[in-house]
């Protein structure tokens, strides 16, 4: 019982770290996109 907490535990941490960390981890490596010209930039 106590295993099976734990794996159900770190399986739901880890899809949320991913879910979370991944995004703001890209946009600190690549930075946020340009757009590639005024019409993709809306208002």
């Amino acid at each position: 019982m106590t295993f099976g907490l734990v794996t159900g535990f770190t399986i739901l941490t880890a899809f949320l770290a991913d879910v979370l960390l991944a995004p703001a981890l890209m946009v600190l490596l690549y930075g946020h996109p340009q757009p590639s010209s005024p019409e993709d930039a809306g208002t």
